[in-house]
């Protein structure tokens, strides 16, 4: 009777000091097929060289395992970068975890920037909110986002405006659009700063040149009100636009208003009754009545031409 030949590549995931010491004979082995044995060793000192090598390793896990935390630290650095083991976030994780709990200084850090990246996902709501702190201290533009949104809607910690636009700060002078933005709208209100129309401008201008939406359309509600800068309907329109064809029912409604009462552009009750549909077809309440007031000016004909473009412009953002 023939028996069955085992094949040499491991059919379940291998333990992180099972992966170190046959790392290099399995990998061998399978990349050659299961009916293949391993290559040997080109010398002797190379055979050597790799026992010493795992040896290294094993021990380091024995430390760690012992409760050492600097070597619970070191094994997560190895196995976050793929240094002297196969890349394991997962695994990297698990170590950081450890080194943290005994009060390693930058376990949590390297832990944070693992989730805040998406490499790994955290175990609950609150370890993100733990380790959001440390992360933005370290530098992580994402992080000190995330950290001033927390800070200033009092999402898992104590509602703190000021510290919400210091991080925002952080992050928008790293160039994060989005920080920008919020920081810009901290001063438009004066919530945690001294309320400043020029420095929310300044801030709004920056994300809008990103094509950030919400900016856009601030930035263009600046110039038509004159907040910060002079009033200019000429730019209101033209942000207002922008921010419009992003699909941004606030933005349709105001560029709608400009077109009814002729505000930096011809007064055209056509084109305002599109954008005020377009903005009602997102759910604005106010657009609906101020498309039923234009409507009251306008012919059959002109509500049927303003419909068909509405309609234009929604497949022409479909398709693009």
């Amino acid at each position: 009777m023939r028996r069955n030949r085992r094949s040499p590549c491991p059919t379940r995931p291998l333990t992180p000091r099972a992966s170190v010491v046959a790392a290099a004979f399995l990998l061998a082995a399978c990349a050659a097929g299961p009916e293949k044995q391993p290559a040997a060793p080109e010398s002797t000192s190379a055979q050597a060289a790799t026992e010493r090598y795992d040896s290294a390793i094993q021990a380091l896990i024995r430390k760690a395992e012992d409760g050492d935390d600097k070597a619970q630290y070191r094994l997560g650095e190895l196995f976050a970068r793929g240094q002297a083991v196969p890349r394991d976030e997962r695994e990297a994780a698990k170590w950081f975890r450890r080194a943290m709990a005994q009060g390693h200084p930058r376990a949590g850090r390297d832990l944070s920037l693992l989730i805040i990246e998406g490499r790994v996902r955290p175990k609950s709501k609150a370890e993100t909110q733990r380790l959001l702190p440390p992360a933005a201290e370290a530098g992580n533009v994402e992080a000190q986002y995330r950290l001033a949104v927390i800070l200033e809607e009092g999402q898992g910690l104590k509602r703190n405006p000021k510290k919400a636009a210091f991080w925002y700060a952080k992050a928008a002078m790293a160039g994060l659009p989005q920080a920008q933005y919020r920081l810009g709208r901290l001063y438009l209100e004066g919530i945690g700063v001294e309320q400043s129309f020029k420095t929310a401008l300044k801030w709004f201008r920056k994300a809008a040149n990103k094509n950030y939406g919400l900016a856009e359309k601030d930035l263009g509600v600046m110039y038509k009100n004159g907040w910060g800068t002079e009033q200019d309907d000429a730019k209101a329109v033209f942000w207002l636009r922008r921010a419009a064809d992003k699909g941004m029912p606030s933005a349709q409604r105001v560029l709608g208003a400009m077109y009814y009462y002729g505000h930096g552009v011809e007064q055209d009750y056509v084109e305002a009754y599109k954008w005020f549909d377009l903005a009602v077809m997102r759910g604005h309440q106010e657009a609906a009545e101020a498309r039923e007031g234009v409507a009251r000016r306008m012919t059959e004909g002109q509500i049927i031409q303003a419909e068909t473009r509405a309609r234009e412009w929604l497949a022409k953002q479909k398709g693009s």
